[in-house]
């Protein structure tokens, strides 16, 4: 919580500079596109952050979480910022709050869109108890967007932030509650809504079949056509924290487990299924504190399915890696390219960040580029949250200063050419 508040107003700032770093002969142009900051950026806002998904884009239009604005609502209710883009220039459309803002809601600490339709959530909200959480629903028509639900569990509780994770496809939504007590006290659960044409409902409560105390299961979340992967970065298998995630498949009547995901070499504190990303038939997983005595250096690992079995198909690791990057704390794959964060890689300073392209061709991954931010300092935490669609990448970086701001944050957008 904040106790001072410092109130800017500032425009989108456009930056004509390139931001890239290739470690090898680049498949592909990467240009710093534009860098979006909040109209009315404050002090401590973190725009851009997310432990799951804080930035996410879709078509020309992303949106980025504030999970510590203060407006209206109170102190830390927090917020999410829309933006267009329009003949190559990114531009505010929106700002969404909920309409029952309350102080330490932490609404935009995860995002997620979908074509017209935007997800928020607020895992500190009280509905359904003291930090049950719930989860916004936005939809846009002529340029408005308008609150069209808000979402919380049928069973919430005190304490089972739903909302900590949040995903959207088409006419279904799945939101984290990692602190449900399913299974055992903090075992968490996932929640499945469905749009039926005039309403969201909920559908389905997802837990593991092996699911136990403490796993966390639902920290993230990942949803494409109809398959949902979701991380359990404290399950104890192969060893203790060492983490998995889980599939789940709609068969056109129910959502069934259809595969456990680990890694192949998971050790203990990996935290593997802190963050998910599903593309068709492939999966990535994140493991941050991955490494040798767990030095941090991160890794995410990719899982193909045949048929209804998943294998893993390859380990990524950043060719400069080092300990302490956090690499793999955030993820995202659209086709055939996965981008993964690593927010305090060292660049010109301590936790400054970087993100990680991979490319696939055949079943080889190869590294095609790192990214930075230009203006890149310490602890701007850059990769802190990442999204793709088609050739935009976007990346979150909740601790950087635009304007002199401490801690305001921005994103970064970029274009494959």
């Amino acid at each position: 919580m904040r106790t001072h508040r410092l109130r800017w107003w500032v425009a989108t700032l456009l930056l004509a500079s390139l931001a890239v770093l290739a470690v090898q002969p680049a498949l592909a142009l990467v240009a710093l596109e534009t860098k979006l900051v909040a109209s009315d950026a404050a002090y401590s806002d973190h725009f851009g952050a997310g432990i799951a998904n804080g930035v996410a884009v879709s078509g020309d239009t992303m949106v980025a979480g504030a999970y510590l604005d203060d407006h209206g609502g109170g102190v830390d209710a927090g917020s999410a910022y829309v933006f267009v883009r329009s003949m190559g220039l990114w531009t505010q459309e929106a700002k969404l709050v909920a309409s029952d803002a309350a102080p330490n809601d932490l609404f935009g600490q995860s995002v997620s869109i979908d074509g017209d339709v935007i997800a928020v959530g607020s895992f500190m909200d009280d509905d359904r108890g003291s930090h049950s959480g719930s989860v916004y629903v936005y939809r846009r028509s002529g340029g408005v967007w308008t609150q069209e639900a808000k979402l919380t569990a049928s069973d919430g509780a005190d304490g089972d932030e739903l909302g900590i994770s949040v995903a959207i496809f088409g006419n279904t939504l799945v939101a984290g509650a990692a602190w449900s007590d399913a299974r055992g006290a903090d075992s968490g659960a996932v929640y499945v809504y469905r749009w039926n044409g005039s309403g969201w409902v909920q559908e389905a409560k997802l837990v593991p079949s092996d699911g136990i105390a403490g796993d966390l299961f639902g920290r993230s979340v990942a949803l494409n056509g109809d398959t949902v992967v979701a991380g359990a970065l404290l399950a104890d298998a192969p060893a203790v924290d060492s983490g998995a995630a889980y599939v789940f498949r709609w068969n056109g009547t129910a959502w069934v487990q259809e595969a456990k995901l680990l890694a192949s070499d998971g050790s203990k504190e990996d935290y593997f299924g802190f963050s998910a990303s599903v593309y068709g038939d492939t999966a990535v997983v994140g493991a941050y504190r991955w490494g040798p005595g767990n030095s941090e250096r991160g890794a995410a690992y990719v899982f193909r399915r045949s048929g209804t079995v998943w294998a893993q198909e390859s380990k990524l690791t950043p060719a400069d890696g080092t300990p302490q990057a956090l690499f793999g704390r955030s993820v995202s794959i659209y086709g055939e390219r996965v981008v993964i964060g690593s927010p305090a890689a060292v660049n010109g300073g301590v936790r400054t960040g970087a993100a990680y392209l991979f490319s696939r061709a055949g079943t080889v991954w190869t590294q095609e580029l790192r990214l930075v931010a230009s203006d890149g300092a310490s602890n701007d935490r850059y990769g802190e949250a990442v999204s793709s669609y088609g050739n935009t990448v976007g990346v979150g970086a909740p601790q950087n200063a635009p304007f002199g701001i401490p801690f305001a944050g921005a994103a970064y957008m970029y274009d494959l050419t």
